[in-house]
Parts: structure tokens; sequence; C-alpha cells
């Protein structure tokens, strides 16, 4: 119906009629049936009062079986009024099309009269204005689609109408787009009876889909309470199946269009149970305090109650972006007061980020009932960080608010995982407990990267077992090429104090695993229970740099066993304050010292470990019990290829505590400590040891140190064992395994050399020194030096029967030809010691003592010589070694220190027999 509007028509008639005749004409105008149906066209009947509301009443139409069919040309509602479909009995389905050109306005309320489903199609787009809602009993689907397909085959389209049309009784299985690809807008607030804004609701149980093009919650809200809300689109030809359980599915390699939340919009199906939402987009935008909402609804649920997943789905981007004080989110939780299990959220992108206070959380608060689990898998990146002020983005899966239940894990598989500006993931008990003090049980966190996993700026990853809690810790699992932590990131497992059970384990399996800056990987307990273990498997290197560390402990407060820290790698390096640590630590304000056992510490690696301090930062490796706590401090056990501390780098295995020291046990091809490093097992109850073992050297200078030096009562020192090919102290460095007020332990070495070092007692202060000292001259600890003769033999082997005359390989002698040259014989120099192995910085490069003399005759450099055996070359021992010009360890026949027999060495016979 077209309105002419003529000025002097309007003008001559009274007001009230002017309006009446508007409204009545304006009304009419806004839903126009089309005439595809025949005679079974649809029929409007405006002005009818329902449920308080004028409205348009819509009959008419065409029934097949449990469907009824309508078609308009044109489908609009104006503000303020209503269009309610007539529900005839015995009708399931009403599904309706709007085949002409222009968009779908709704903004009053859309209704049907009974329980039927409606389907609304108009692929021209379709907006909800912010009064507009819906008023039916059964479930809502909207969408751009050019045409509703059923099983037989059959189309009802609104881009391609036929009349009369071919219609069917079976259900709609699916959605066409063949193009135009228009959007969904819903922008509707409006509120229930206790004036709370629900925007398009369906009655509980039921469902409510939007299907674009593009679909834009731009602050406008759906409530499907028990039901299932589905959002998403396509962007380019195919078509979109309707599943009987209210979900999607999408063809593969169809590009997908946009959805956005935006304005505090917010999807909420919430209840007592079941309640389940699935958004299928290219991209996913969840912005300015949106938030997609399931879960058991607080006070509701009963026993086995079991909340519907969130599932978000897309080939692009999906982004939850925080706003000041308002955060967006996914959320999926048992609320206060409820009681079920949750609902899991499943997030499967291109890449996926969270920042600004914006949270995924899978939450038991205050409730009965499991919390569910977080899986978020993307082919590129996540993202967790807080781009403005110190929001703090979190995805975690926790017990909280005095709630009953378990938590549950948190998987991430990505290309990368970074996690910036305090960023938390998180898996734990925070505060709840079972039925009569059960421990509940938190979930892990299971991190997996392509590429690299990547904390920085005090983020963190954790699961902890919160004070007033009873529980134990998740596993911390990360496994990436590349593991680094910077600036205070950290990972960590823990026990906070007053909760009770047992802390979780942190693996990392990675290719280089970097720590620097402050970051930590933390193992600890405050509360009662044992601290967990840390395991790190590099098949490159481990590096801890400026004040990095990794801990397992008891702290103040804590009563409970440490945890172990196991290392195994490439290479390790510990700089600038970095340390390893185990220990049970001391009082601190009101509580008391910590009481347990210590972990012990393993390190294994096949090339260098290499530990350097730095000035007021202390670098080494640590298993400790402080001062007044009580227990043993762990061992520490280290292979590697080579090791070295440097610049009062330290390892320590020591008690200041109520307990024994642990022992030190380094097996290494050399053992080098210099600038006042330590390697300690010091102690004032029970004695420690430590054992070296070097197959090339131990060397020791500028007054470093290796002790187990013990003070207190009937406390002995500790022993000390050396294994090395040789033994070196230069600078007043010092073996000592003395004791204060007891017996001094023992000392036993076994070299093919020592130098430097001399068995004192007392020691000198200005010598590098082996005592055993104890607190009278008869509590001596006995020292014992074996000095090992190397078997000259070794690495010979028998010649050949037939031997080789050196003057046949020659032709001239170039001596006799009067030339003034010179025959050189060189060693093995810069080669490696195995063929197989690369050249080590470490090599010890040993020049010849000696050639054999010349046997050729001089009378006659051409005369063929008579067979004979070469004579025996003397071999000669090595009687010490010294520094050449270039820094290099030269081994030499004489005695360096001129403190053992001296041997002279020949000079050699003829130029022709210089060695260099």
């Amino acid at each position: 119906m077209k309105l002419v509007r003529h000025p002097l028509f309007f003008f001559a008639l009274p007001l009230a009629t002017l309006a009446s005749f508007s409204y009545l004409t304006i009304a009419k105008a806004q839903i126009t049936p089309d005439n595809s149906l025949g005679a079974e066209n649809s029929v409007v009947t405006p002005n009818v009062q329902i449920n308080g509301t004028p409205s348009d009443r819509i009959d008419g139409g065409a029934t097949r079986g449990a469907n009824l069919f309508h078609s308009f040309q044109q489908f609009n509602i104006n503000a303020g009024r209503g269009a309610y479909f007539s529900n005839p009995a015995g009708i399931a389905n009403i599904l309706t099309r709007v085949t002409g050109g222009n968009i779908s306005n709704i903004q009053g309320v859309l209704g049907v009269l009974g329980n039927a489903n409606l389907f609304l199609i108009n692929p021209n787009g379709i907006i909800f204005g912010p009064n507009a809602r819906l008023d039916m009993g059964g479930s809502f689907l909207g969408s751009t689609a050019n045409s509703l397909i059923f099983k037989n085959g059959f189309e009802f389209s609104a881009t391609n109408p036929q009349a009369p049309p071919l219609l069917t009784i079976t259900a709609p299985v699916g959605l066409s787009y063949r193009e135009n690809f228009k959007n969904i807008t819903n922008q509707s607030r409006a509120v229930d009876n206790s004036n709370t804004p629900v925007g398009l609701t369906v009655p509980e149980g039921n469902f409510l889909t939007l299907v674009g093009g593009n679909v834009n919650l731009d602050g406008g809200r759906l409530t499907a309470l028990g039901g299932r809300v589905e959002l998403g689109g396509l962007s380019a030809a195919g078509t979109v199946g309707l599943n009987s359980d209210g979900s999607l599915s999408f063809p593969v390699g169809v590009q997908r269009g946009d959805v956005s939340l935006t304005n505090e919009a917010r999807v909420d199906v919430t209840s007592g149970g079941g309640g389940s939402i699935g958004v299928n987009a290219r991209n996913l935008d969840i912005s300015g305090g949106s938030i997609l909402q399931g879960g058991i609804a607080e006070g509701l649920g009963t026993v086995g109650s079991q909340a519907g997943d969130i599932t978000l789905n897309a080939t692009g981007d999906i982004k939850v972006v925080g706003s000041g004080d308002v955060g967006s989110g996914v959320f999926n939780n048992v609320q206060s007061n409820a009681t079920g299990n949750g609902g899991n959220i499943n997030i499967t992108a291109g890449s996926f980020s969270l920042s600004d206070g914006a949270q995924v959380l899978a939450r038991n608060d205050g409730g009965r009932g499991d919390a569910g689990k977080v899986t978020i898998n993307a082919s590129d990146t996540v993202t967790v960080k807080a781009l403005q002020g110190n929001q703090q983005p979190t995805i975690a899966s926790d017990v909280t608010g005095g709630g009953v239940g378990n938590g549950n894990d948190i998987n991430i598989k990505a290309r990368s995982v970074v996690l910036d500006n305090d960023a938390i993931i998180a898996a734990s008990i925070l505060n709840g407990k079972g039925d009569n003090g059960e421990p509940l049980q938190a979930g892990n966190v299971n991190i997996i990267a392509a590429n690299q996993v990547f904390l920085n700026n005090r983020s963190r990853v954790y699961s902890e077992v919160g004070s007033n809690s009873v529980g134990n810790g998740g596993i911390i699992n990360i496994t990436a090429p590349s593991v680094s932590l910077d600036n205070n990131a950290s990972l960590i497992t823990r026990i906070q104090g007053g909760g009770q059970g047992r802390a979780g384990d942190i693996k990392i399996t990675t290719g280089t695993l970097s720590v620097k800056g402050g970051a930590g990987i933390f193992a600890y307990t405050s509360g009662q229970g044992n601290a967990g273990n840390v395991s790190i498997q590099a098949s490159a290197a481990v590096e801890l740099v400026n004040n990095a560390y990794i801990f397992s402990t008891v702290e103040a407060g804590g009563v409970g066993n440490g945890g172990d820290i196991d290392i195994k790698a490439a290479t390790l390096s510990l700089k600038d304050g970095a340390q390893l640590l185990t220990a049970v630590r001391q009082a601190s304000g009101t509580q008391p010292a910590g009481r347990g056992n210590a972990g012990n510490v393993t390190v294994d690696v096949t090339g260098p470990v290499t530990i350097a301090g730095i000035k007021n930062r202390l670098s080494g490796i640590f298993s400790s019990v402080d001062t007044g706590a009580t227990g043993d401090a762990g061992n520490i056990t280290i292979s590697s290829g080579s090791f070295s501390l440097s610049d009062g780098a330290q390892i320590t295995a020591s008690s200041a505590g109520n307990g024994a020291a642990g022992d030190i046990e380094v097996l290494a091809r050399s053992i080098r400590l210099d600038n006042n490093s330590i390697i300690k097992a010091d102690t004032v109850k029970g004695q420690g040891n430590i054992t070296l073992r070097a197959r090339d050297y131990v060397l020791l200078r500028r007054g470093s140190n290796i002790t187990t030096n013990a003070r207190g009562e009937n406390v002995i020192g500790g022993n000390i064992n050396i294994n090395s090919g040789v033994l070196v102290g230069f600078d007043n460095s010092d073996i000592t395994a003395n004791s204060t007020d007891s017996r001094g332990g023992n000392v036993k070495i076994n070299s093919q050399g020592i130098f430097g070092f001399q068995s004192r007692n007392p020691a000198s202060p200005n010598t590098s020194d082996i005592t055993a000292r104890g607190a009278r001259p008869e509590l001596s600890g006995n020292v014992q030096i074996n000095v090992v003769d190397s078997n000259p033999t070794q690495g010979l082997f028998e010649l050949t029967k037939t031997v080789i005359d050196p003057a046949q390989q020659v032709a001239q002698n170039p001596c006799i030809k009067g030339f003034g040259s010179t025959f050189t014989i060189t060693g093995r120099g810069g080669l490696p010691t195995d063929p197989n192995k690369v050249l080590s910085s470490d090599n010890v490069r040993v020049d010849l003592i000696k050639p054999v003399p010349s046997t050729v005759s001089s009378t006659s450099a051409t005369q063929k010589q008579p067979s004979q055996k070469p004579p025996v070359k003397q071999i000669i021992p090595a009687q010490g070694w010294i520094f050449n010009e270039k820094g290099e360890v030269v081994l030499v026949a004489y005695d360096p220190t001129k403190t053992g027999p001296q041997r002279q060495q020949p000079a050699p016979t003829s130029s022709c027999a210089a060695v260099k």
C-alpha cells in the first residue's frame, strides 16, 4: 500500500483524525504479505490488543503437516507495537520469509500465540532495536540466508519465491547462502518483570539463533536460560546445517561472517542445568564490557545437574577486550549456592587474545559441583595481555567463595603463547574444601606451543591451594621449542598459609629455557603439605640471568617437605644473581620457621655448566636449612661436560638450622672455581659430604674454596673426596673439612698430580691449603693424598714386524745439502681429543718434550742404508705444568715449583731436531 501525503489533505482533517489515520495506514504498511502463496497467503489483522500491546495479528499461511509457511513483501514492527503469529493446533514450526528488497526493522514485539518455533529469513538484513523483544513459547531463528532447506531437497526461498511454491511437511535442516550476505544487528535491552534487561528472550530450554552475514550485538541482549544461543554467518556461498540440538554446522572452506558483541552486550543461558552457547565466525570481537555467560545459576540446580558448554569457533581472530572497570568475558560458572557441574569453555581460532581485565572463567564460585574445563586451540598465537593500566586479564578454572567441588584443566595449544603485563592463567583451589574436610583437586595447566611460550612483566601461570582451603594443586605442563620468562614473570605452584594439601609439580619440556630479569619458577608451601617438584628437560640450553630463580621451598609457617629440582639439558648457565634453590626458610614476621626437609637438586647436562656471580648478586645452586628451621638440606648432584664457578658463585648444601647438611657431587671432564667461588656443605648439626670427579682437572684460583666445615657440639666436619686427572690450587684457595667444636672430617684425594696445594694444619693465610682440623689436634681428620703414576705404555700399540726405514722415504737429507733447514715435529696442538668431537676451549694443549735425534749418516745422503730397528724413544713423565704466553696449559719435564727433583732438559743435537 502506497501512502500519498498531500499537504492540503492533511491540514484539512482534525488533529485526532489525522493522528488516527496516520497510525493505521503506517501500521498496515509495516507488514505486507506478498502473493506467492496464492490462496494460502498470509492475512494481517491490525490493531489487535495482544498481551497489553496494540499489535498486528498474522493468520492464514500455508499449512503442511506440522509446518506453517508465511511469505511477506516487507516485515517491520514499530516501537510500542507488536506482531503476533497465530499458532493453529498441531503446528510446531512457523516458517516466514521476506521477499521484498528492504531490511526488516523490528522495534517492537515479535510474538507467537502458542509454542511453535518461529523462523524468520530476510536476505536484506534484520535489525532488532533497543526496545525489541520476543514473546513466544518456542524457539526463534532469525537469518539473512537466501532460503530454508528441507530434507527432501525443497527450498523455501526468499530470493527466488515460487508461485505457487512446493511446500513440505519435514523440518528445515539448513540455511542456503548464494549471494547478498547482509547483516543482523541486535540492540535490544528490553527488560523482564523485575526490570532486568534481557533483550530478545525465549522460554527456558529453547533455542535462540541469529545467522547473518555478519552478526552484531551492539549493546543487545540475548537470553535463553537453560537453552541454546547460536551466533554465526557466512560471507560466501554455502549451506549452514541446522541440527536437532539447536547447534549449527558450518561448511568447511567457506568464508564466514564476523560476529561482534559491543557496548555491554550479553548472551545469557544460565539455569539449573543445560544452557549452551555456540559462536561460529570469521572474526569474533567481544568488547566494551560484553559477556557470554553460562553455567548453574545462583540458588538453582540439583545433584547431578550439568551446565552446557560455551563453544567459540573462528577461522580468523577471537578478541576479548575489557573496558575500564567493566570487564568483558566468557563465563561458565557454578554460582553461589548453586548445585551442579559447570560446563566447559572451548575456543578454536586462528589467533586468540584476551586483554585489559577481560576474563575467561570456568569456576565454582561458592556452589557445589566441579568447575568446567577451558580449552583454547589457535593455529597462530594466544595472547593474554593488559594493554592499559593494571587490569589483569585472566584465564582460570578454579574453586573459590567456599565452594565444594574440584577445579578442572586449562589446555592451551598454539603456535605461540604470550602472556604480558600482569596476565594470569590459573587452575586453583582458592577458597574451598570438600565435605568433612576432604581435599579438593585443582586442575592442571597444559600449554603446548609449536614455536614459543613467553611470559613478561609480572605475568604468571599458577596452580595453588589457597588459605582456608583443603586440596591438592594441579600440575603445570609447558612444552615448546622456546620457553622464556622475563621482568618478574613466574610459573608457580603453592600452598598458601592456612591451606592444607599438596602443591602441584612444574614440568617444562623445551629446546631452550630462558629466565631473566627477576623472573622465576616457584614451587613452595607456606601451609601444611609438601611443595611440588620442578622438572626441566631442554634439548639445548637452560639459561638463568639477572636475579632469575628456580625454587622449591618450605617457607616460613610451612610444614612439609620441599620438592626436588631436576634439570636435563645440553648446557646450563646461571649468571648475575641467578639461583637454583631448595630450602627450609627461617621465621618471618609472625610466621614461625619452616619445618621439613629441603628437596634435592639434580643437574644432568651433556655440555658445560657455567655459574657466574656479580657484585652483590649471589649466583649458584643451593639446598639449605635456614637458622631456626627444622629439617635436612637436600643433596646436589651435577653431571656435565665441564663445570665452572666464577666471581663468587656457590654450590651449597648447608644447614644453619636443626638438621643435616646435604651431600654435593660434581662429575665433569673439568671443574673450575675462580675468584672467591665456593663449593660447601657446612653445617651446625649433621655433616654433609662433597665428592668431585674430574677426568682432566680440578682447578681452584683466586681465593676459591671447597669446604665441609662444621660448628657446634659433637658436630663433625664432612668428608671431601676428589678424584681428578690433576688438582691445582692458586692464590690462597683452600680445601677444608674443619670442625670448630669437634672432630674434623676426612679429605681423600686421588690424582695424577697435585700442584699449588699443601696439606697444613693450621692453614696458612696466604697459601692454598688442604686441612681437616678439629677442635684439638687429636681431633683432626685425615688428609689422604694419593698421586697415581701414569702408565707410560697406556695408549701404545705393537708395531708391525716390517719396519719402514725413514731414510727410504726422504729423497735427500736437507741438512746434508746445507740449506740450513729445520725438521719440525708438532704435537696435537689444536686438534680435539676425539676425532668425533669439536674443539673445546678447555682442551689442554701439550707440546712434545724432545724429538728423537736424527740417525741419518752425513757422509752420503744418497747411499742406501742397511735396514735396522730405530732406537727406542725414552718417555719422560711430566713433572708439572705451566701457562705459556698464550695462557695455555703446557706439561713440562721439570718441577716448576722447585720443590721436587729437578730434571735438566737436554738441548737439541742439531737444528734439524728443533721442536715446535
